[in-house]
């Protein structure tokens, strides 16, 4: 997750009804645009050309980071970004009021949802697109390393020799200049329900140090050599404080002194890498796409989130409603029932999308699974058939249908 910049910092419509959606526009709103790679698309409302430039932008950080990154790359899938226009599109679709970017994996795509900043936006995208490599790893880090490293990779420059990382992040440093810092023990501490994670009054601090203490272990000369180690160590399942103390060989009292010294000043120490990404031959094209693809597009986004499916399914049946030859939304409206445990309105849902054509077999294998298990009055004995944000491929374990 990204933060916004300044006091209220951090890591998508409160509604009129527009078509089947509520949407805030006005009258000179940018129409919706697609532009794709093999693995990137992005729906945008704010105009052709930046959404071109930031496509080219996650492509060639798509290219760098899976080199550099000191974790495993597993990370081959597709990455879907929305780019909303105003902060008000946004903030229907994010639960965290200090947001103004947010990760989501989903069944067969990752998301990636923001609102246009004008020249934050390469960096907001990056730092989310981090977030997907990470989960994609398979690693389980603690909140602050995540979003340390998230900041860290995000300031990334490239020239014709070389890429550097770790450029200093201004707003970051003029946080840490006028605000009380977080006693270290504290940070390391954060989970995502923690106040410090979910309150604008304090993400920025907890940004700003999580991002310093990154950049510290990563380059600093007493600590960069051992970076390596460290993530090896954390990655083990050892909580912050073990793995810091067993690595450096220092107590916590001894880093958080060594971090108070890392001052933070407009110049500080960058790594280069002679990595350079593929040219890209051409510009990605560009298409206007219909209202329907837009509005599942968005129903989508909000049905892998957890704590949005009863929004989800409203406009997902609205679409299926006015679409009545969609099998998407029906199929998607499948896994949102799924989720929640109503297996016979999955069923519904999944044979549905079936008798639309649905090209995707993850349809078929539910709409037959559960018809066999419906029509044989199975009970199912773990209710979790989630498609939640960690597991994108469908299994069927003791009986239990899961599709995340």
């Amino acid at each position: 997750m990204r933060l916004l910049k300044g006091a209220v910092s951090g890591p998508i419509i409160c509604l009129v009804l527009l078509g089947i959606f509520a949407r805030v526009s006005s009258p000179a709103a940018e129409p919706w645009v697609r532009v794709s790679t093999h693995s990137i698309k992005l729906y945008s409302s704010t105009g052709k050309e930046s959404a071109s430039a930031l496509v080219q932008v996650l492509a060639q950080a798509h290219d760098v980071l899976a080199k550099i990154m000191p974790l495993p790359n597993t990370y081959n899938g597709s990455i879907t970004v929305v780019l909303f226009g105003s902060q008000a599109e946004f903030r229907s679709y994010s639960g965290n009021p200090g947001a103004c970017a947010y990760h989501q994996r989903a069944k067969n795509t990752d998301y990636i949802a923001m609102w246009d900043r004008g020249p934050e936006n390469d960096q907001i995208a990056i730092h989310e697109y981090v977030h997907a490599m990470i989960d994609h790893a398979g690693v389980d880090l603690p909140v602050w390393l995540t979003e340390g490293l998230a900041e860290f990779y995000s300031c990334y420059r490239s020239d014709e020799r070389q890429i550097l990382i770790g450029a200093p992040i201004v707003n970051r440093l003029a946080i840490l200049r006028r605000s009380p810092w977080m006693k270290l023990s504290l940070l390391l501490s954060v989970t995502h329900s923690s106040s410090y994670y979910n309150s604008p009054e304090t993400m920025a601090t907890f940004y700003a140090q999580s991002w310093l203490l990154a950049h510290m272990l990563a380059l600093s000369p007493a600590y960069a050599s051992r970076f390596g180690d460290f993530l090896s160590t954390i990655t083990r399942n050892a909580n912050s404080v073990a793995a810091l103390e067993a690595t450096y060989a220092r107590s916590l009292e001894q880093i958080e002194a060594d971090l108070m010294a890392y001052s933070p000043k407009e110049k500080v120490a960058v790594a280069a890498f002679n990595v350079q990404p593929r040219p890209s031959s051409s510009r990605p094209p560009i298409a206007f796409p219909s209202e329907h693809e837009t509005d599942l597009a968005l129903a989508e986004l909000l049905a892998a989130d957890p704590n949005q499916q009863a929004k989800a399914e409203r406009q997902l049946k609205a679409i299926s409603e006015k679409y009545p030859d969609d099998p998407e939304s029906e199929g998607c409206l499948g896994y949102v029932a799924m989720r929640a445990g109503r297996l016979g309105e999955a069923r519904a849902h999944f044979m549905l999308a079936v008798d639309r054509h649905s090209s995707d077999p993850q349809v078929f294998y539910y709409a037959a699974h559960l018809d066999q298990r419906c029509s044989n009055q199975r009970r199912v004995s773990d209710p979790d058939l989630g498609i939640g944000a960690r597991n994108s491929r469908a299994s069927l374990r003791g009986g239990t249908a899961s599709c995340e």
